[in-house]
């Protein structure tokens, strides 16, 4: 999508910046989630350091 807007049309950069606040909050999600699945801590860890 960044592809897109540099290339071809400035007007598709709204798409990837909503695109990146879109998945921005899978860590959270992710990190969340880890407590209720009986995730090692050591995973839980590494989910702390993607956010």
């Amino acid at each position: 999508m960044a592809g897109i807007a540099v290339f071809q049309a400035s007007k598709f950069w709204s798409y990837h910046v909503g695109f990146v606040h879109y998945f921005s909050l899978n860590p959270l999600i992710m990190l969340i989630l880890s407590f209720f699945g009986g995730i090692p801590k050591s995973l839980i860890s590494v989910c702390l350091l993607v956010l």
